[in-house]
């Protein structure tokens, strides 16, 4: 009985710290090119045609699609180097 339940607290441990994706988002604001990094996924509205994106500090931004440039999972920067992982 000890086994099994510590085996299922190795797995909802697994399944909270190994699911949360972060993103990296680019934007353009009033001329300017605005990159967030580390956040959740922006949502998209396809009445409305635009990008829900909620800030570091949980301020909701709303913008049109026109004007968010890029998407992307987010990588941690000591992860990355010119293209190919640190060792």
């Amino acid at each position: 009985m000890c086994k099994v339940f510590l085996f299922l607290a190795l797995c909802f441990a697994f399944l909270i710290t190994g699911c949360k994706t972060t993103y990296d988002v680019t934007y353009q604001d009033q001329g300017t090119k605005v990159k967030m990094r580390g956040i959740a996924k922006p949502v998209y509205d396809s009445k409305t045609d635009t990008y829900t994106i909620i800030s570091p500090t949980g301020k909701k931004i709303i913008k049109d699609s026109g004007l968010v440039r890029e998407i992307k999972p987010h990588q941690d920067e000591s992860e990355i180097s010119s293209g190919s992982f640190k060792k």
